[in-house]
């Protein structure tokens, strides 16, 4: 009677083994000793498999739950850092003391930059500019900076603002490459920063920024550009819009004719393109020729730093290869005179 106890133990822990077993008849006729044994060595096999599977469970979970931290802290932006302006929360008052000297500081969202509050830090304190508009007039904007681009618009010097922080203004004045103002007035809006790494619309000076002395510009001229320094947004300058005169230039020199034929040779190596720009403030139905910056980044035809064509660069390149070709034209007027001579005294 035990023997068959023992027997059906057995089977039943053999059967709990989920590897493949080997049927060996000896064992079945060895009796109760190697029952015995058997049921020994499962017992010990089934102690040292739930020892390996703890411990590997135990291993696997630490890993998963590692990675899994890992992941959810990235997802829940705990490495990412946090940007704090280093400006007071609201305008200090005149003569209030600060901290950082230079830190300019912007009040307000006016979509007219000119008329909001501006704090700047000085040796003496807070200076305060609290300039005087007129009320912005009511009007209905457009669905979308996209549907106001260049349409009609009223009431002059209405000004609408989009989710992405760009405005459009109504008015029938432009300020680039010629200033003036005339005709029906049509909405001019803001096109976005092409660099990825700039904000989209010009931050508000004393915004917090990451990257110190990275520069953003937004249209040439003063004011129009941003520099990231300890932290924050300042005003720089927006690239040089073109100045002719002498009185604003230093170290003139003149080319000689092979420096201009130099200037020549590169104007004749720019590649010509056809492109349309991508943002509605832009005209992205029309189809534009020019030159791509990046194909020619060392040319005086670009400004690598604000990231477009310096246009008073090209046109020099221009009238360098015009001065070239006349030199050659010249040159080649005179061999014929010559040659036209020598034919005349041939011929007589």
């Amino acid at each position: 009677m035990n023997k068959w106890i023992i027997a059906i133990f057995v089977g039943l822990v053999a059967c709990s083994d989920d590897s493949p077993k080997t049927n060996n008849p000896s064992n079945n006729t060895n009796g109760s000793n190697n029952a015995s044994n058997n049921a020994t060595n499962n017992s010990n096999n089934t102690t040292n498999n739930t020892t390996n599977n703890t411990t590997n469970n135990a291993t696997n979970n630490t890993t998963n739950n590692t990675t899994n931290n890992s992941t959810n802290e990235m997802d829940a932006g705990v490495d990412m850092p946090v940007l704090v302006s280093p400006c007071p929360d609201s305008a200090p008052s005149g003569g209030d003391s600060c901290e950082i000297v230079g830190l300019e500081c912007e009040y307000g969202d006016d979509p007219r930059e000119s008329c909001r509050a501006v704090a700047t830090c000085d040796d003496r304190g807070w200076q305060i500019v609290l300039p005087r508009c007129p009320p912005l007039p009511d009007v209905t904007c457009p669905t979308t900076r996209a549907d106001a681009q260049g349409e009609l618009c009223t009431p002059q010097d209405a000004w609408c603002t989009y989710d992405d922080g760009l405005n459009c203004e109504c008015t029938n004045c432009t300020d680039g490459p010629v200033q003036g103002c005339n005709g029906d007035p049509t909405w001019h809006c803001a096109a976005p920063n092409p660099d990825d790494s700039c904000p989209i619309a010009k931050p508000a000076l004393g915004e917090a920024c990451g990257t110190d002395a990275q520069v953003c510009n937004y249209k040439c001229g003063p004011g129009n550009g941003r520099t990231c320094v300890d932290g924050a947004w300042r005003s720089s300058d927006g690239g040089p819009c073109p100045i002719s005169t002498r009185l604003a230039k230093t170290d003139i020199s003149y080319l000689t004719p092979t420096e201009v034929d130099g200037l020549a040779g590169q104007v004749r190596s720019l590649k010509i393109a056809s492109w349309r720009y991508t943002d509605v403030a832009l005209e992205p139905a029309r189809t534009r020729f020019g030159i791509i910056i990046e194909d020619a980044p060392n040319s005086p035809a670009v400004d690598a730093r604000a990231k477009m064509v310096d246009l008073y660069g090209l046109s020099s390149l221009l009238l360098a290869d015009a001065q070239a070709k006349d030199r050659e034209i010249q040159d080649l007027k005179k061999r014929l005179q010559v040659l036209e001579q020598r034919l005349s005294k041939e011929q007589k």
